[in-house]
């Protein structure tokens, strides 16, 4: 456990060498959060709309600073493992005295620890423009939400681990990545509640794993999630994490026999 430990400290204060890059980046994606500001108090204000689906105004401008924080936690651009396998890098990591199939894990939690830290100032920053809007909670939801928010990022990271993992078996997956990357933001509800979907693709968004990655922990938060159903969510994603993993594990442990080392 100290070697992952050492590896996951050494990776973090290599991220940190690199602070103009993750301030640029968080800070550009800020941008995403004030176009949504003014898309929504002009729908509310100028709409005549008091309520959509149970959200106010408030607590959907909540429910946006809730996503904004949920994707410092969002795992696309903080594993490398298909970049890795594709390059030839995979051999020098294979040769160190870890598991290989954990450090790609590891490294990914300290990059977004990396990114949670650095955008902690935004976020202050986005509290105190838009604190008339923002819905303050008691200590009990809050602690569930930030339980919710460390099981979502590990359903994130074996998710995208399993799809990095293919690149084993079908070449290079970038591209799909990066499709399958977008497609997951919007079935979980970063991009807007599901609750707004009409009542029949809510439901069919419901049975899919992405809603554990946004909408689920937000509303968590923002009280629309009664307890015992927070629970059974919690049970959900746990075996949704190992579902991932079992399934990261044997697509890498196959994928190994096929590994030549390209471009080395």
């Amino acid at each position: 456990m100290k070697k992952y430990l050492k590896y996951f400290l050494t990776n973090f204060h290599e991220e940190a060498t690199y602070k103009a890059d993750f301030i640029f980046y968080i800070g550009s994606e800020i941008v995403f959060f004030v176009v949504f500001y003014f898309i929504w108090t002009n729908v509310y204000s100028k709409g005549g709309v008091s309520d959509i689906s149970s959200f106010s105004l408030s607590t959907t401008i909540t429910y946006y600073f809730l996503t904004s924080l949920l994707f410092r936690l969002n795992p696309a651009q903080a594993i490398y493992l298909n970049r890795s396998i594709w390059n030839g890098e995979l051999t020098n990591e294979i040769a160190k005295p870890y598991s290989v199939k954990l450090i790609y894990l590891v490294s990914s939690l300290s990059i977004m620890a990396m990114e949670m830290i650095a955008y902690l100032p935004f976020a202050a920053i986005i509290l105190i423009f838009v604190s008339k809007y923002i819905v303050f909670v008691s200590f009990g939801y809050l602690f569930l939400f930030i339980i919710s928010m460390v099981l979502a990022s590990l359903l994130g990271i074996t998710l995208y681990l399993l799809l990095h993992s293919l690149c084993f078996h079908f070449g290079d997956q970038d591209a799909n990545i990066g499709l399958i990357g977008y497609l997951i933001a919007f079935f979980g509800g970063a991009l807007f509640p599901l609750r707004f979907l009409p009542s029949g693709l809510y439901r069919a968004f419901s049975y899919l794993p992405f809603k554990y990655l946004y909408d689920f922990p937000a509303n968590i938060y923002l009280g629309k999630i009664a307890p015992r159903d927070i629970w059974v969510g919690f049970a959900e994603m746990f075996v949704w994490i190992v579902v991932f993993f079992c399934l990261y594990y044997f697509s890498f442990q196959s994928g190994l026999k096929k590994y030549a080392a390209v471009g080395r």
